[in-house]
């Protein structure tokens, strides 16, 4: 899965790809232990990396808002 994720084109400059998942409930002040790799050199071509820890929503964003906006706009559309 993470090949295939990863092979997918970015629709913008700035690429985003999701790279795993913890499958638990992390506490407050809870310490994770990460080990990064650098396999893929980006200074070449003046890219750049970034770790993101983020959590996901109903509608797989970190808010629902624009989920909402766009199923709102489908069901009003539809209803034409």
């Amino acid at each position: 899965p993470r090949f295939v994720e990863w092979m997918r084109p970015g629709a913008t400059p700035d690429l985003k790809k999701r790279y795993g998942w913890i499958h638990r409930t992390l506490a407050q002040g809870e310490t994770l232990r990460l080990r990064v790799g650098n396999n893929f050199d980006v200074a070449s071509f003046g890219g750049y990396k970034h770790l993101v820890l983020t959590e996901l929503r109903t509608f797989g964003g970190r808010n629902d808002g624009l989920g909402c906006a766009l199923l709102g706009g489908g069901l009003f559309s539809v209803s034409l």
